[in-house]
């Protein structure tokens, strides 16, 4: 039986899978079971929640808004760039956000 956890994150590389950029990577740890554009991580699911990459401007008006958590890293430092968005809320359409902002940089 399939995790119903797993459903909202497979909506968003389903949404995505025939962006040219991005990519999905197995694996363990941070940078595993996620989606990349260019390389880099900017999607990926973590317990019931969507962990995702965006403008550090956006973040702290989503944060603001009461939308998403910021996400804090294994020190409890807050990360700029990197924010948890609820199970209840668009997943598909963050993704798509989150996407956008990590293809359009690179290097």
């Amino acid at each position: 039986m399939e995790d119903p956890k797993a459903q909202p994150f497979a909506a968003v590389v389903k949404a995505l899978e025939g962006h040219a950029d991005v990519a999905l990577r197995a694996g363990r740890g941070f940078g595993g079971g996620g989606l990349f554009g260019h390389g880099r991580l900017f999607a990926k699911p973590v317990g019931d929640r969507l962990l995702v990459r965006l403008p550090a401007e956006r973040v702290a008006a989503l944060v603001d808004e009461g939308r998403v958590a910021r996400y804090e890293t294994s020190a409890g430092r807050p990360a700029r760039e990197w924010a948890l968005v609820s199970c209840d809320a668009d997943w598909v359409a963050v993704g798509r956000e989150a996407a956008d902002f990590a293809t359009a940089r690179k290097g």
